[in-house]
C-alpha cells in the first residue's frame, strides 16, 4: 500500500513538472486552443472597412502571427525559427523542434489562419 502511494505521489509530481515546462495542453486547454484561432476572424474588420469606404476595393489586411502553429497558444517572441526567408514564432522550444520535422504541415496551418509571416532579418 505504501509503495503504491509513493508511486502515485511520484507520478503526480512528474505530471505537474511536465505541464509546467512542456507544451502538452491539458484536456480543457486543448478545446480552448482549438477554438482560439477560429475566434479571431478578420471578416468583421473587412466588412467595417468596406462599409466605411465602399468606393475603394477591400484589400486583405496583413494578419500578424500571434498564435503558435503547433499548440495554438499565444507566441513568445523569444522562440522563433527563420524558414525560407520568413520568421515563424512559437510558444516554446519544443514546438520549434516539431515544426522542423514537418514545416509544410504547420505552414498550412498558418496559411489557413490567414497569417502573414514577417520577413526574416537579413544578415
Amino acid at each position: 500500500m505504501q509503495r503504491m502511494l509513493h508511486g502515485l505521489v511520484a507520478l503526480s509530481a512528474l505530471l505537474i513538472a511536465a505541464s509546467a515546462v512542456g507544451c502538452t495542453p491539458m484536456p480543457s486547454q486543448e478545446s480552448q486552443a482549438a477554438k482560439e484561432p477560429a475566434a479571431v476572424a478578420p471578416a468583421p474588420q473587412a466588412a467595417e472597412t468596406t462599409e466605411s469606404a465602399p468606393s475603394e476595393p477591400a484589400e486583405a489586411e496583413a494578419k500578424p502571427q500571434t498564435i503558435c502553429p503547433i499548440m495554438g497558444w499565444e507566441v513568445d517572441k523569444d522562440f522563433y525559427i527563420d524558414h525560407e526567408g520568413k520568421r515563424i514564432y512559437f510558444c516554446c522550444s519544443i514546438c520549434i523542434k516539431r515544426f522542423a520535422e514537418e514545416p509544410d504541415r504547420y505552414l498550412r496551418v498558418l496559411q489557413e489562419q490567414g497569417v502573414t509571416l514577417e520577413d526574416a532579418p537579413q544578415g
